[in-house]
């Protein structure tokens, strides 16, 4: 059902397919924010922050992975270990996909970001088990995962960073 998942990437198709992954992402967003606003669907609230981090920093990327690690650690990673397996079947494995995408938009902001920080969580997931987790290789899905959360969340600093804003 899944066998797309149990043939492992070698390392030139990791290094062109996790950024590719990430821009995807990008594109999708922008897109759909686009979308969303064109045609007046919905109000996005106005972005607030938690935590404010300089982008222009020398701590910037490093803080970029370790959230990014933590998050995929806890939303990708612990529930793979915990619940899926080489036997797993293909309803593990959709359930897997569809409940740590939902957990992972519902913590990002509730059912408004579901269809950004969802689809991401969406694609974070798939990434996760393509490059290891389906195979029991944690540690590899959790690094190829963790490398396209954080490349994507650089990106959009990259655009805040030339749209004049220094705070991510």
């Amino acid at each position: 059902m899944f066998k797309w998942l149990d043939v492992e990437p070698t390392w030139k198709q990791v290094l062109i397919w996790i950024p590719l992954s990430a821009l995807g992402l990008f594109v999708y967003n922008t897109w759909m924010i686009w979308f969303v606003l064109s045609f007046d669907l919905m109000a996005l609230p106005p972005v607030q922050s938690v935590v404010q981090m300089p982008i222009v920093s020398w701590s910037f990327l490093p803080t970029l992975f370790m959230l990014a690690f933590i998050e995929e650690f806890i939303f990708r990673f612990l529930p793979a270990v915990f619940f899926l397996d080489r036997r797993s079947s293909y309803f593990d494995i959709v359930f897997y996909i569809v409940v740590t995408s939902w957990a992972f938009g519902m913590v990002h902001g509730g059912k408004m970001h579901l269809i950004f920080q969802g689809a991401g969580g969406l694609l974070f997931s798939i990434v996760y088990l393509k490059y290891g987790g389906i195979r029991e290789k944690h540690f590899y899905g959790l690094f190829a995962s963790t490398a396209t959360h954080t490349f994507f969340n650089a990106t959009i600093a990259l655009l805040l960073l030339c749209n004049g804003m220094d705070t991510f």
